[in-house]
């Protein structure tokens, strides 16, 4: 079902009720670009044997309700882009998902311009290597509870947590970066934030702009926007 209504732009309605998708293994970019789409329907989606959904919903701009709780994701490999400019999705109930197998969440959750609250508090993200963009211009999200993230393999988080406006704090005190190559502008512009918590201090070859427009930022060492 790879791309299968890709670049449907004008599409208002979508009726896949009977859809069998028992046997189905790739989803990679099904509903990308569907940009008129207001809602859809897939809680009957058996994505049991799915391996990959990059981009399955990217550019669903007018999307506003997404049912995917449901969802079988124990061998899904690959989500990054997966809900990439989903820019009108309000909310979007994750807590069936199983990611233990996922090694890319990069861009996962990017410009989800309306959503206040995403709960990835069950995400498995013991094999995920890429988290470059995750929750990039997730402006309107108040609170992440990243504690139960593992990032022992993690290689890139640039951009991560860019321009998540509303973001006060964060509890990073679970992250280890020891393998991460690329933090830059993991925070940029988090304008409103004051405080992250992390275990230890993190080095990093390429760090450029990674605290830069952070100006409420406090901590144990002084601000500064090019560091």
């Amino acid at each position: 079902m790879k791309g299968m209504f890709s670049g449907c732009s004008a599409l208002t309605s979508l009726n896949i009720s009977n859809f069998n998708t028992a046997k189905v293994t790739d989803m990679y970019g099904m509903f990308f670009n569907c940009e008129a789409l207001p809602s859809l329907d897939l809680s009957h989606f058996d994505t049991e044997n799915v391996t990959d959904m990059y981009s399955m919903f990217a550019y669903c701009k007018a999307l506003k309700s997404l049912k995917i709780s449901s969802f079988d994701t124990k061998n899904v490999k690959n989500m990054s882009f997966m809900f990439f400019y989903c820019s009108s999705l309000p909310t979007l109930d994750l807590s069936g998902f199983n990611t233990e197998n996922v090694t890319d969440m990069g861009a996962m959750f990017k410009y989800c311009l309306e959503m206040e609250k995403i709960d990835v508090s069950k995400f498995n993200t013991e094999k995920v290597t890429n988290m470059r963009g995750m929750f990039s211009g997730c402006r309107k999200i108040t609170s992440l509870d990243l504690s139960h993230f593992n990032t022992e393999n993690v290689t890139n988080t640039n951009t991560m947590f860019f321009s998540c406006d509303a973001l006060t704090s964060l509890n990073l005190s679970s992250f280890k970066l020891e393998k991460v190559t690329d933090m830059g502008s993991m925070f940029f512009a988090c304008e409103e934030m004051k405080t992250i918590y992390c275990n230890y201090a993190w080095e990093c070859a390429e760090s450029t702009s990674m605290f830069s427009y952070c100006s409420k930022l406090k901590g144990a060492v002084a601000y500064d926007e090019i560091k």
